[in-house]
């Protein structure tokens, strides 16, 4: 088929474009004229009926106006609505379905391209990854998703070899890290293949659960001393009998009240002391 373009030049001729006499300027100074009439008016209860009737005749002349405007539309564009439809089945439609078929055809063999390219640079990153002891790490659809024809196998190859030659200098740098710490940065590395990022990330997690640990480890402590001074005190003052209650007034009821001492380990035992001698019953 040839690629020469259409002979376009006497396709579309115009035979006659409606002629509009145009009065507009001629009218709008008598427009002017009467807004000048309208603005000088003196509205009061006497003369309302008139300047009604003068508001009528503006709204009037307006409407008359617009109806000569809408038809003055019409009539241009008419025509040129029905040269517009026979143009679309003709013409529009014809090349809008050519252009549907040949973007198919093209796409078509662009996909088969495109996948023959990219079985070829598979072969070579697969090939490539395996002699560098990295095929655990290297994975094709997430290091070369950003493939284009227009790139070129060479080129794309090359592309190939700097990622996966990252992948051995990353393996490298966590093989400095410390032993405990490389299975799971090796863990993170995998998924965001960066190795920077991965012992960050880890790093960031080891020094989280260290400072859990020794948060722990603090309460742990405070329990264990708090506990012991408490055993101490049990030992130092060892309940004794409690003496006979008081004599009270049967008007003084007998309370229960529960309360927390925080002093001295001496102050105490003197409270303890002093409540066995005032004969208090505890618990």
């Amino acid at each position: 088929m040839s690629e020469k373009g259409l002979k376009t030049t006497d396709l579309i001729v115009v035979e006659q474009i409606p002629k509009i006499t145009e009065q507009l300027v001629k009218v709008s100074a008598e427009i002017d004229k009467k807004v000048h009439e309208a603005e000088s008016l003196v509205c009061t209860e006497d003369s309302l009926a008139s300047v009604k009737k003068i508001r009528a005749g503006f709204s009037n002349d307006f409407k008359e106006i617009e109806r000569l405007r809408k038809h003055v539309k019409t009539t241009v564009l008419t025509p040129y609505e029905q040269f517009e439809a026979v143009y679309k089945e003709h013409v529009t439609s014809k090349f809008g379905k050519a252009k549907e078929i040949l973007d198919k055809k093209i796409g078509d063999v662009e996909s088969e391209l495109l996948t023959k390219l990219t079985d070829d640079l598979k072969v070579y990153f697969d090939e490539y990854a395996e002699s560098q002891n990295v095929t655990e790490y290297a994975d094709f659809a997430k290091m070369m998703d950003d493939i284009t024809r227009s790139q070129g196998l060479p080129k794309l190859k090359k592309i190939a070899k700097e990622r996966i030659d990252s992948i051995v200098i990353g393996l490298q740098t966590i093989e400095t890290q410390p032993e405990e710490q490389r299975a799971e940065i090796l863990s993170v590395y995998k998924e965001v293949l960066s190795a920077d990022v991965a012992i960050t990330t880890v790093s960031k997690r080891h020094k989280l659960r260290a400072e859990q640990e020794k948060l722990q480890a603090e309460r742990a402590a405070r329990q264990a001393v708090e506990a012991e001074a408490v055993a101490k005190v049990e030992v130092v003052a060892p309940p004794t009998p409690l003496a006979p209650p008081k004599a009270v007034e049967d008007s003084d009821p007998v309370l229960r009240v529960t309360f927390t001492v925080e002093d001295k380990k001496s102050r105490l035992i003197e409270l303890k002391k002093y409540m066995n001698e005032e004969g208090y019953k505890y618990e």
